[in-house]
């Protein structure tokens, strides 16, 4: 969305406004996660109690002492106990990358386009390079859950969310496929023909890989088969950008009228409402999920069935939660904010 978004303001004003540009992203990330974080820290004293509760919010004597770093969407490069409101990691890797989005897009729409786009792409192999020599420096598994290699890396968890998981230099790769699809939408003629052959080939490639990047660690996670640290490095590397470029395939396959069923389950005019509140649910998951794990008062016997009725209650209470401080803050907020942009001159879509 970053790049087809920044194409067509580039098209309505090629004088780009750098504090607009840099402000808009700011404002649109911050109410709601303001909000959602002092409820958070002053109600939790209030809504709960059990034996496991904690007295005060698990979050509030970090984010009484370092809540700048996740205010200003740099808690990704500090260590972890320096994280108020740990999940938001994301959304500083988020602003971090939207904020270098100008320097990769800037070339390409001002005619220098194979330039702009092999930059980019040099850009995602050496993160990606990097990402492979940070993990293998470091001994590290393949992901979270794994604790140990097969020739000896041990896994300190910490070291992998500081190293690995929160920079956003690993995450280079996944955000500049994003950049390019937006821009090649925004360009090309979405009526593509494409053979069948290479349909069936796309949609095969892309599913297996998808299939193998989220279940083909499996063994390794059940300690029947440990990986070695290259094995793990190599891993580390390339996941999250061929995931991103399995998704891209399915953009890709939808937008061009060959993604068949899949392009009509994503279709359902339901997901237009369902994503107007995603972006508070993923702000209120946690504190929802901690509120329910520390009143339980008993023993939990889990099963499936009770996995699932857990999920779905959860979900539940976290789309109720999420769109009261939809309606209630993001709404409004970006209301004002399109309202104000508008009348310094700047394109607002939507």
């Amino acid at each position: 969305m970053v790049g087809y978004t920044f194409l067509e303001i580039y098209q309505a004003d090629s004088r780009l406004k750098w504090p607009v540009f840099v402000l808009y992203r700011f404002f649109r990330l911050s109410p709601s996660m303001v909000v959602v974080g002092a409820l958070y820290i002053c109600l939790w004293p209030a809504i709960g109690s059990g034996p496991a509760y904690p007295a005060k919010c698990p979050d509030e004597d970090v984010c009484s002492k370092y809540w700048y770093y996740s205010f200003f969407f740099v808690n990704t490069l500090v260590e972890t106990g320096k994280k108020c409101m740990g999940w938001t990691w994301y959304l500083s890797v988020d602003y971090q990358l939207y904020l270098l989005s100008p320097f990769l897009m800037v070339p390409i729409v001002r005619g220098w386009k194979k330039t702009g786009i092999t930059m980019a792409v040099l850009i995602s192999l050496g993160f990606i390079v990097a990402a492979g020599i940070i993990s293998h420096k470091y001994k590290m598994a393949e992901t979270l859950i794994q604790t140990a290699t097969k020739d000896g890396g041990l896994v300190n968890v910490y070291d992998v969310l500081n190293k690995l998981y929160y920079v956003p230099w690993c995450r280079v790769g996944s955000y500049i496929i994003g950049l390019l699809m937006g821009y090649y939408f925004k360009v090309t003629d979405r009526n593509v023909r494409i053979p069948k052959v290479v349909v069936l080939l796309g949609w095969t490639v892309s599913t297996a890989v998808a299939l193998f990047l989220v279940f083909g660690m499996y063994d390794s996670y059940s300690h029947r088969h440990l990986t070695t640290v290259l094995g793990a490095a190599i891993y580390n590397a390339l996941k999250d950008t061929a995931f991103s470029m399995c998704v891209a395939w399915v953009i890709y396959a939808c937008v061009t009228g060959h993604g068949g069923v899949v392009n009509s389950i994503l279709s359902w005019k339901a997901f237009i409402m369902i994503s107007r509140v995603t972006y508070c649910m993923y702000l209120v998951h946690i504190p929802v999920l901690f509120f329910f794990a520390f009143t339980y008062e008993g023993t939990i016997w889990w099963t499936e069935s009770y996995l699932v009725i857990n999920w779905l209650g959860l979900l539940f209470v976290s789309a109720v939660t999420a769109t009261i401080i939809s309606l209630t803050t993001e709404a409004p907020s970006l209301r004002a904010q399109k309202l104000i942009l508008t009348k310094l001159g700047f394109p607002v879509s939507g």
